[in-house]
């Protein structure tokens, strides 16, 4: 049965004109606008007829989605991820990463070495939060005149007068005396025949 020619049902606010392909009835869509009446947000893209990218985060996406809900914007996140990029883990977790299936781990850092008034990690590089007396990655090393203890690390002690420095072995806290007759965890005791220290 013949029916006649159908009108243009051209979007106003989506469509370049209201004239359609007289083949197809496709019309003409304004920039990240789709659909065959240019009535909603091309892929990719949400909010209508505004039609802003989504913007969506790969790695904290599931199945590495680039297309977000057309009217929310919310990319489909991991479980672990947040934000309408899923672009957030939560405090504490870094990434999001595609390590992980739930799309963020929790950081490793050596809890006794760890500055907690802050973020314990960073979320970007999972550097932790040292103390002023901690170092390393994940705050595991101490520095320069400390030494490691399985409570965190702990202020060396040497001698200042029977030690070569106030350096001292960073897993042990043995410091270098500065001659064989002298002794002690921190070089402040005499050897049996030695005398005459401290001075």
């Amino acid at each position: 049965s013949h029916s006649g020619c159908q009108p243009c049902t051209c979007s106003p606010q989506g469509s370049v004109s209201t004239q359609c392909d007289s083949v197809t009835g496709a019309c003409q869509c304004n920039s990240n606008v789709g659909g065959l009446t240019c009535d909603a947000c091309a892929s990719g893209h949400y909010n209508f007829p505004t039609c802003a990218p989504c913007l969506c985060n790969s790695v904290g996406t599931v199945n590495q989605s680039l297309i977000c809900d057309q009217a929310s914007g919310q990319c489909p996140c991991k479980s672990a991820v947040t934000g309408r990029t899923c672009d957030t883990c939560p405090t504490d977790y870094t990434g999001p990463t595609s390590a992980d299936p739930s799309g963020c781990y929790p950081c490793s850092c050596f809890a006794p070495n760890v500055n907690t008034s802050g973020l314990i990690c960073d979320p970007a590089t999972s550097q932790c939060n040292c103390l002023p007396w901690a170092t390393g990655p994940n705050c595991s090393a101490c520095t320069s005149g400390y030494y490691q203890t399985p409570t965190g690390c702990v202020r060396c002690g040497c001698n200042p007068q029977g030690s070569v420095d106030n350096a001292c072995n960073p897993a042990t806290g043995a410091c270098t005396c500065v001659n064989s007759g002298l002794t002690g965890t921190n070089c402040s005791q005499c050897l049996s025949g030695y005398w005459s220290f401290p001075r």
